[in-house]
């Protein structure tokens, strides 16, 4: 099993409508956001206003959850509403027009469509064992506390970080804090 570490200082922050948005991976590495190019992108956001407009991502499934804040999500398209708490995961198309209301800081999975599909899964205080399959690729991200990982080589994450697992293999995981696992796996 690869892992490449995702320290704080290696996270790239750029300006977007609502406030900053801050790349934690992106794959394939030399893919860059702007020119849509990537298989898949995980970052986290600062929504910095009271109200904005998400990006349209037509050729993107998309993963969200809030790290903290609370956030109204008003789906133009199927002229609903829906409100978001901290680690809870909302799944839609990146073609869907969604209007946000509230400051928060949230965190993102962004696959291609037909390329990849990825799981947002929320962890807590205490042990996760993760399998990871040929073909999947496993994002480690602690937002708070730190998280402590078994494996062939033992780390520790600490808070804002994590890494990026890829290769057959079991991991277990013991966490002293909360955090997301985005677990992608490539359809190519």
């Amino acid at each position: 099993m690869q892992y490449h570490i995702l320290k704080k200082e290696n996270i790239k922050t750029s300006i977007w409508a609502g406030g900053e948005t801050h790349e934690i991976a992106i794959y394939p590495f030399s893919s860059l956001y702007k020119d849509r190019n990537f298989i898949f992108r995980i970052s986290f956001a600062d929504c910095l206003i009271d109200s904005s407009d998400f990006t349209p991502l037509p050729d993107y499934d998309r993963k969200l959850s809030l790290i903290d804040g609370n956030v109204m999500l008003k789906l133009l398209d199927k002229n609903t509403e829906k409100e978001l708490s901290p680690y809870e995961v909302f799944s839609f198309g990146g073609e869907e027009r969604i209007q946000s209301f509230g400051k928060c800081r949230d965190f993102n999975l962004m696959t291609r469509k037909g390329t990849a599909e990825g799981e947002l899964i929320p962890f807590k205080e205490g042990t996760v064992t993760q399998h990871i399959k040929d073909k999947e690729i496993l994002c480690i991200f602690v937002s708070e506390g730190s998280l402590y990982m078994q494996g062939k080589e033992d780390l520790e994450i600490s808070s804002m970080e994590g890494v990026l697992l890829e290769g057959e293999g079991d991991v277990v995981l013991n966490s002293k804090g909360r955090g997301f696992l985005a677990k992608v796996s490539l359809k190519k």
